[in-house]
C-alpha cells in the first residue's frame, strides 16, 4: 500500500517531499506505520502530501463545470 501512496505522491510532485526517492517516501511512510498509531491528515496536509488534488468549496455548481 505505501508503494502506491508513493507513486500517487511523485506523480503529483508533491510539496511536501520535493526532491525525495520513492524509496525515501515510502521509508518515510513506513515510519509513520510502524508506530502503530493511526494517522490522520488534514485537507491541506492531504493536497501538499500530493493524495488529492484539491479540496471542495462546496460549490456543485463550479463542481460540474470543471467535470466536463
Amino acid at each position: 500500500m505505501t508503494g502506491i501512496y508513493a507513486d500517487r505522491i511523485l506523480s503529483s510532485k508533491s510539496e511536501k517531499f520535493v526532491g525525495q526517492t520513492r524509496k525515501q517516501i515510502v521509508s518515510c511512510l513506513d515510519g509513520h506505520m510502524q508506530r502503530k498509531e493511526d494517522v490522520y491528515l488534514t485537507a491541506e496536509e492531504t493536497v501538499s502530501w500530493g493524495l488529492a488534488d484539491s479540496i471542495f468549496d462546496g460549490d456543485w455548481n463550479a463542481l460540474h463545470t470543471t467535470m466536463g
